[in-house]
């Protein structure tokens, strides 16, 4: 359920008073058929929580006192910084049908190629002409700020998206006033089990290969980790010849008994056989996603977008998407409380 203050239901139950009153169409929940017609021209199924939102109170606007969101920027020196944004009013199916034309399908832009990655829907827009995305074709369907722009996705300045929340629903449940006081971040520290040599090198052996340095010093001084709330990493993937921008949530790093049990109970009967082979499981990740360490031409730390629930095969390799190059950028992903590698 979402939580929406009594003063916002009475502000949309009179802006529709006020829209037949002068003779205008009230806002309409949005219906089957809407949906429909929207998962018809995006290509994927929309999330249960808009389609509950969109057909209780259908596409409304939001007043002062219930449209200020935070989400997490890029700064100019590349790093990270907590902004603000705001909400204006939730996009029709008609208007969505129009957006996906002019931003994704045939876009007026140099190269022709989609404004932001062609699996996001721009469910609202802000006071200006920003947008507001909602991840689709993944478990988690996040929320995303897109900051306007006349280059395609992935040319000159337009190549980051905000992230808002984990959750559709979860950005309409942190909705605030404009003068109210963003939430406190408490994010608690890691809960850490550091590992022995002994367990490290058993580790090693289940990945039957050298553990990079930097894993091994993790494994050391910080071992078994547990995040709470999880610590959101982004990445970029192709995406039928575009950048599809999506985002996993760490939860847990495994010390050598969770990296056991994982493979002997939760990936298959037989060690892990529902994993691609020649990958070390080394975490998980919001939504039961295994968070995997490649070697080799493979190097990196990856994610399935999917889980897959049978004997791993050639048909599963586009749910495998590289999330950092090497363990100390995805380290330094994880950000406070977790210490560099060396």
């Amino acid at each position: 359920m979402f939580t929406i203050p009594d003063n916002v239901l009475a502000f949309w139950t009179e802006r529709n008073a006020e829209r037949q009153a002068s003779g205008r169409e009230p806002v309409m929940a949005m219906s089957a058929e809407d949906f429909r017609r929207i998962e018809t021209v995006w290509g994927f199924p929309l999330p249960e929580a808009y389609k509950r939102f969109l057909s209780t109170y259908g596409p409304v606007e939001f007043p002062d006192g219930f449209s200020v969101f935070d989400y997490v920027g890029h700064a100019p020196d590349g790093g990270e910084r907590v902004l603000q944004g705001d909400i204006s009013c939730m996009v029709s199916a008609e208007a969505l049908e129009s957006a996906h034309r002019h931003l994704i399908a045939d876009p007026d832009n140099e190269t022709d190629e989609p404004f932001f990655p062609p699996n996001m829907l721009c469910f609202a827009g802000s006071t200006g002409t920003d947008q507001l995305l909602l991840e689709l074709g993944t478990a988690t369907p996040r929320v995303w700020f897109w900051e306007d722009s006349n280059d395609a996705f992935g040319r000159n300045d337009n190549r980051h998206l905000g992230f808002v929340a984990e959750t559709f629903e979860a950005f309409i449940d942190n909705l605030r006033s404009n003068d109210a006081a963003a939430p406190a971040e408490t994010p608690r520290a890691p809960v850490c089990q550091p590992q022995t040599t002994h367990q490290i090198d058993a580790i090693e052996q289940i990945a039957g290969l050298p553990l990079p340095a930097s894993y091994r010093e993790f494994l050391a001084t910080m071992g078994q980790t547990s995040f709470d709330p999880p610590r959101q990493v982004g990445y970029e993937y192709p995406d039928e010849g575009s950048i599809a921008v999506s985002a996993v949530g760490v939860d847990e790093i495994f010390g050598h008994d969770t990296m056991r049990k994982a493979l002997d109970h939760w990936w298959g009967p037989s060690a892990g056989q529902f994993l691609p082979p020649g990958f070390l499981p080394i975490g998980l990740g919001v939504g039961f996603q295994p968070l995997l360490l490649g070697f080799g031409g493979a190097a990196g730390i990856w994610s399935l977008s999917e889980t897959v629930t049978h004997p791993w095969g050639p048909d599963d390799q586009p749910h495998l998407h590289l999330i950092r190059p090497d363990f100390e950028s995805f380290v330094a992903a994880l950000g406070r409380g977790v210490p560099a590698p060396g």
